[in-house]
């Protein structure tokens, strides 16, 4: 029994080792990028227009304050999450995060829009390339109030399957009264401007042998 035991054994590792070996041609590689934002950067903005010209500062503002991006970039998804000071529906009619990828051919926004906050939140994800509407299957978010995060996976093959991309995130919060219009911008302190600051390359796919 003990000979047995012992030939079974040999025999598994043997098999094990041999499939590591074969999955190991081209191991899997995931890239992940963190960035912490600023607290009380948080801007107001006049619902008359969007130039930065019309933009007040909020420092006490915790509503639209990103204060970290996360980035994860797989071999089959691209997850990108924001955490906001407080993420709420509180005296909110709309809340959308925006996230903007740029691959070495396009450049792609994902937009995630929640409304009717005061009942159930009816939410919505889109992704637009240079053409406007990209429709692809298998794209989802979520936006956990009691974490403070709002979250996008987005199949790789619906933008490209790109080996690198450059991130961008922002949030964008209208308050219900109508008048005040609160946003953020990841990766910039106390500014808002018409495109969102991009992250450095993130890149994905297996690793080349050293």
């Amino acid at each position: 029994m003990t000979v047995k035991n012992s030939v079974l054994r040999t025999a598994t590792a043997a098999l094990i080792c041999a499939a590591s070996l074969a999955l190991g041609a081209a191991p899997a590689h995931a890239e992940t990028f963190d960035h912490d934002d600023a607290t009380g950067d948080v801007r107001s903005v006049d619902d008359t227009g969007d130039d930065a010209d019309d933009t007040q500062p909020e420092p006490l503002e915790d509503r639209a304050d990103i204060v970290q991006l996360r980035v994860r970039h797989g071999i089959a998804r691209l997850i990108m999450r924001v955490e906001v000071a407080d993420l709420t529906r509180r005296d909110t009619a709309f809340l959308g995060p925006v996230f903007d990828i740029r691959t070495p051919q396009r450049r792609y926004t994902v937009d995630l829009t929640a409304l009717n906050l005061r009942g159930g939140a009816v939410r919505d994800v889109s992704l637009f390339g240079p053409r406007g509407s990209v429709r692809c299957r298998g794209i989802f978010a979520d936006l956990d109030f009691t974490g403070d995060v709002a979250m996008v996976s987005v199949p790789r093959r619906c933008i490209g399957s790109p080996r690198r991309v450059e991130i961008g995130a922002g949030m964008v919060q209208m308050l219900r009264d109508g008048e005040r219009i609160l946003a953020d911008d990841a990766q910039r302190d106390g500014t808002i401007r018409n495109q969102l600051t991009l992250s450095a390359p993130i890149r994905s796919g297996p690793r080349r042998a050293a």
